[in-house]
């Protein structure tokens, strides 16, 4: 009796703890110039993809042959490409592609991986065999699996996300299987086996909320690193398929006019570096706000 106490007591008073925690992590976190340069950057593309139809000044797939390869100006802001497309226009309505999948692959991916390191850590008798298919798939380089499983599926922006969604499953079932091993060791997990409490609920009351700041800082890089892969198979033409516009098809489709045309790749290769800096800025500054040791 005197152990449930401890817990029951343990608990309630981690409560007000908690809520201060968070308080200050916020408070850091706003304190925080690097941070708050890529979050803006990250709300601002997130914006245009939400309201492209109205930002982009015209329709993506809308060709006019009288403007084929026309050089940026107030007209065309970032010119056009051999089609007479409006290349800022393509861009724009690129952007939803790409954080949509990143985003997508980034949740599925943590929910998945999350899912096989909590029972990997917590059931030793399943650790070998899941880490063993961990271990093989890590094996193989990200692009080429990623190759590998479009040729599978087929190339489309659904096929993507889950090809992706496998392929960074193991990095984040590697973090949380490591954060596991050491969080169910504390007193208050044994406490709270002693008293009864189920797997399930130590699973998801104790263990994972306390693991959750080394997850959110993994997935935000697998955000960034969704983003160029998906620009790569596009750009490979394995990914989202033509005409549907997405960053990196568009760099495919203008790479034959790299000389002459320099625009047309240009503004993609350009928005996709802003935008994977600006995730790498947010996930850096968050695993320092994060990381107590720091």
């Amino acid at each position: 009796m005197s152990l449930l106490r401890s817990w029951r007591v343990k608990e309630a008073a981690q409560r007000p703890v908690l809520v201060s925690y968070r308080g200050k992590v916020l408070r850091k976190l706003v304190r925080n110039k690097t941070a708050m340069a890529g979050l803006a950057l990250m709300l601002l593309f997130l914006v245009v993809a939400i309201f492209a139809q109205w930002i982009a000044p015209y329709e993506p797939n809308k060709m006019d042959v009288m403007n084929i390869m026309s050089r940026p100006s107030w007209v065309h802001w970032f010119g056009t490409d051999d089609f007479g497309r409006d290349v800022f226009s393509r861009v724009i309505y690129g952007s939803r592609v790409s954080l949509r999948v990143g985003l997508s692959v980034s949740v599925l991916s943590g929910v998945l991986g999350a899912l096989v390191g909590l029972i990997s850590a917590y059931y030793q008798w399943l650790d070998n065999l899941l880490m063993r298919i961990m271990d093989t798939m890590l094996s193989f380089p990200a692009v080429i699996l990623a190759i590998a499983l479009m040729a599978v599926f087929g190339p489309s922006e659904l096929n993507a996300i889950f090809a992706l969604s496998i392929v960074y499953l193991p990095r984040t079932a590697r973090v949380c299987r490591s954060q596991v091993l050491m969080v169910k060791e504390e007193n208050y997990v044994e406490a709270a086996r002693a008293t009864g409490v189920g797997d399930m609920r130590i699973l998801t009351c104790h263990i994972l909320p306390n693991i959750m700041a080394a997850l959110i800082v993994q997935q935000t890089l697998i955000f960034a690193l969704a983003i160029l892969v998906e620009a790569a198979l596009s750009f490979l033409g394995v990914g989202t398929p033509p005409p549907t516009p997405s960053w990196g098809n568009i760099l495919n489709e203008s790479r034959d006019f790299l000389r002459i045309a320099p625009w047309t790749s240009l503004a993609s290769g350009s928005v996709i570096v802003i935008v994977v800096l600006a995730i790498n800025l947010v996930g850096d500054s968050l695993r320092d706000v994060l990381d107590p040791k720091l």
